[in-house]
C-alpha cells in the first residue's frame, strides 16, 4: 500500500494501491508531498510498543 503525505499535512492525504495511482493523484491535484511504500498485513512498530 502506498500512502500519500501533504507537505505540512498533519495526516495522511491519501492511500492507494499502487506507486503510480498514488503519483497520478498528487498529480492531478497538484499536490507535493511524499508517498511512502508501507507492507500490507505487517506491524510497523515492534511488540510491547504502542
Amino acid at each position: 500500500m502506498w500512502i500519500f503525505h501533504g507537505r505540512n499535512a498533519r495526516f495522511a492525504s491519501g492511500v492507494f494501491p499502487s506507486e503510480a495511482d498514488g503519483l497520478a493523484w498528487a498529480a492531478q491535484h497538484r499536490l507535493s508531498g511524499s508517498l511512502s511504500e508501507y507492507p500490507v498485513g505487517d506491524r510497523l512498530l515492534r511488540p510491547g510498543r504502542s
